[in-house]
C-alpha cells in the first residue's frame, strides 16, 4: 500500500516537475518572445527615425543645392546687369562726352576764331601804333634836325654880325 503511494507520490513529483519545466521553458520562450519583439520594435523604430533623418538630410542636401544654385544664378544675372549696366553707363558717358567734346568743339572752334581775330587785331593795331610811333619820331627829328638848322644859322648869323 506504502510502495503504492510512494510511486504515485513520485510519479506526480515528477509530473509536477516536468510541468515546472514544461511552465520554465513556456516563460523563457515567452520572455525571449517579448525581447525578440521589443529588439525588432526598436530596430524599426531606429530604422524609421534613421529613414526621417536620412530623408531630412536628403530634403536639406536638395535645398542646400537649389540655394547654391540659386545664390550662383543670382550672382550670374547680378553679373550680367552690371555688365549690361556698365555698358549702358559708358556708352551714355560716352555720348555725354561726345556731347560735350562737339559743344566744346564748336565752343573751341569759336574761341579760337575769336581769339585769331583778336589777336590779328591787336597784332594790326600795334603795327599802326608802331607805324604812328616812327611817323612821329621821324617828324621829331626833322622839326629836330630843322631847330638844329635854325640855331645853326642863328649861331653863324650871330657870330657874322660881330
Amino acid at each position: 500500500h506504502k510502495m503504492v503511494e510512494w510511486a504515485e507520490v513520485q510519479d506526480l513529483e515528477k509530473q509536477q516537475a516536468a510541468e515546472r519545466k514544461e511552465k520554465m521553458k513556456e516563460g523563457k520562450r515567452q520572455i525571449y518572445e517579448a525581447q525578440r519583439r521589443y529588439k525588432d520594435e526598436l530596430d524599426a523604430r531606429n530604422a524609421q527615425r534613421e529613414n526621417v533623418w536620412a530623408s531630412r538630410r536628403n530634403a536639406w542636401m536638395l535645398e542646400d543645392a537649389k540655394r547654391v544654385e540659386e545664390r550662383e544664378r543670382r550672382d550670374e544675372l547680378r553679373a550680367y546687369e552690371a555688365r549690361m549696366f556698365n555698358n549702358e553707363a559708358r556708352r551714355k558717358l560716352k555720348e555725354k562726352v561726345d556731347v560735350v567734346e562737339t559743344k566744346l568743339g564748336k565752343d573751341l572752334r569759336k574761341w579760337d576764331n575769336s581769339y585769331r581775330s583778336q589777336r590779328q587785331q591787336r597784332e594790326q593795331e600795334r603795327e599802326a601804333a608802331n607805324a604812328n610811333a616812327l611817323q612821329q619820331i621821324r617828324e621829331q627829328s626833322r622839326s629836330y634836325k630843322a631847330r638844329i638848322e635854325e640855331k645853326k644859322t642863328e649861331h653863324a648869323r650871330y657870330s657874322e654880325a660881330k
